[in-house]
């Protein structure tokens, strides 16, 4: 039996928006503060929302701790740092 995941979990457009906001200037204190190390896990409230602030938050720091941040800006490259069906 072969299970496939969709091809991009739901909230992958909403975290790349969030990501690229956070390489935006005015945002720099927010980085800082995220990048500062003070803070070592991230939670968001319940709610039903597709989309999550605190799990781009962490995949943030991942990607800028993997030197992989610039990979952001363009969605098409953004999406090939993610496992989907569609790019193996």
């Amino acid at each position: 039996m072969i299970f496939y995941a969709p091809a991009h979990h739901i909230s992958l457009f909403y975290d790349f928006l969030y990501l690229n906001a956070l390489l935006e200037p005015e945002n720099q204190e927010v980085k800082d503060l995220l990048l500062s190390g003070e803070y070592t896990a991230f939670t968001d409230l319940a709610t039903s929302s597709l989309n999550c602030q605190a799990r781009s938050a962490a995949i943030f720091v991942g990607l800028v701790k993997a030197g992989l941040i610039h990979e952001v800006r363009e969605y098409s490259s953004y999406l090939k740092l993610f496992r989907t069906q569609e790019n193996g």
